[in-house]
């Protein structure tokens, strides 16, 4: 872990912007239209290198992945946990009072990202096989 006595280490938390091309890619996946792996496992690392040299270049001291390959919260729980299914025809209202406060910002935000809501179906989990994190 990399510490220091002299000054307070920075860095951030959280998802950082996609490419255009890794969320297409993404959507294609949720979807269920064919991807190809070795294409999305290169657009993603690409990605990932790219996340990580703009944190250095911009003076971050701890870098993360910028959680390049969650799709969201949700999705990420649906891809690794059994249990969940889709409802995509539910309305995404998880958090209303921000779609209010900046209404440009979520209308890009929900045109270029999938939102699909998903319910428990069961209380039975487990890592859903095939799944890959990019972080620890």
């Amino acid at each position: 872990m990399k510490r220091s006595t002299e000054r307070i280490l920075t860095t951030h938390c959280g998802s950082l912007p996609r490419p255009p091309a890794l969320l297409d890619l993404m959507k294609a996946r949720l979807q269920g239209d064919g991807v190809d792996p070795e294409v999305y496992a290169g657009r993603l690392r690409q990605a990932v290198a790219d996340s990580v040299r703009l944190q250095v270049e911009h003076g971050l001291d701890v870098v993360t992945d910028g959680e390049q390959s969650k799709t969201g919260f949700f999705s990420y729980v649906y891809e690794r946990f059994g249990g969940f299914a889709a409802r995509p025809d539910a309305p995404v209202t998880s958090f209303s009072a921000e779609v209010k406060a900046f209404p440009e910002y979520y209308q890009e935000y929900f045109r270029s990202r999938a939102q699909t809501p998903v319910t428990s179906t069961s209380t039975t989990s487990g890592r859903r096989s095939g799944c890959r994190t990019t972080g620890p």
